[in-house]
């Protein structure tokens, strides 16, 4: 299970880095997908920049607590990025949007991965997602 949120975690944010390397994060689909491909690349710059302000602030609390930076904290879960990800429904509500990821345990697209649209571009929620799936 903690392997499988893990997975899940990085796989958004390799999807965020891939958008902010010259992939316009034009949906939410495409921050996922830039979110992985930075997190295979190991480019935490580039995760970084598409994750949302609630995400750095929280990964900033987990970095201090742990005495690493953001970045360091990035790359270390980048070890964790799967080879392929396979997405499902993208959903949009004004501001907010969620992109489901097929879940390699399981097989359904049972993975629903949050995303805010700040500064005009989609960004990965994942402090929404740690909260919803802590309060599972």
């Amino acid at each position: 299970m903690l392997r499988s949120i893990t997975t899940t975690i990085i796989l958004v944010s390799a999807l965020v880095a891939t958008t902010s390397c010259g992939i316009l994060s034009n949906s939410p689909s495409d921050a996922v997908t830039a979110y992985v491909d930075a997190s295979r690349a190991k480019d935490a710059e580039s995760v970084k920049q598409l994750l949302s302000k609630g995400t750095i602030e929280m990964f900033g609390t987990v970095a201090q607590a742990k005495g690493v930076s953001i970045e360091e904290l990035l790359l270390k879960e980048a070890a964790f990025a799967p080879e392929k990800i396979e997405l499902g429904k993208e959903t949009i509500e004004g501001d907010t949007a969620t992109v489901e990821i097929r879940n390699s345990l399981t097989g359904e697209f049972d993975i629903k991965i949050p995303l805010v649209r700040e500064d005009g571009e989609w960004k990965l929620a994942r402090d929404v997602y740690t909260r919803q799936v802590i309060g599972k």
